[in-house]
């Protein structure tokens, strides 16, 4: 009888020990998942921004080919961002420079800038 109340308490230390570890690989799955939808949410951003980019390349070389004194403009609302368009002259050539803010200008989380040369 008194070998069976060892092991009986030894039962209940492995029993302890395994929900320990279960407890452990739980929360570092739930960890590393969390992250990973952050990590997510970050690239869908700066994507976004690198398309807000794009947009306003795009837009000055239109308003380039309508008015070659055109100098840039913005913040311009697009979508669920923002750019600014700059149109810089300088020994012959001309450089359109597009900055894409998400979510917008004055609280920006993301920013791209893109530089694009523009050959009439």
């Amino acid at each position: 009888m008194a070998l069976r109340k060892k092991k009986r308490g030894t039962t209940h230390l492995y029993l302890v020990g395994a929900i320990a570890v279960l407890t452990i690989l739980t929360s570092s799955v739930l960890l590393t998942a969390m992250h990973s939808f952050a990590q997510s949410a970050r690239m869908k951003e700066t994507f976004q921004c690198l398309q807000l980019s794009r947009a306003g390349i795009v837009l000055a070389k239109s308003r380039l080919e309508e008015n070659p004194d055109y100098t840039g403009e913005g913040p311009v609302a697009l979508s669920k961002g923002e750019f600014q368009v700059t149109v810089k002259r300088a020994e012959g050539r001309i450089v359109i420079i597009s900055t894409g803010y998400f979510p917008n200008v004055e609280k920006p989380r993301r920013i791209r800038t893109l530089e694009r040369e523009y050959m009439p």
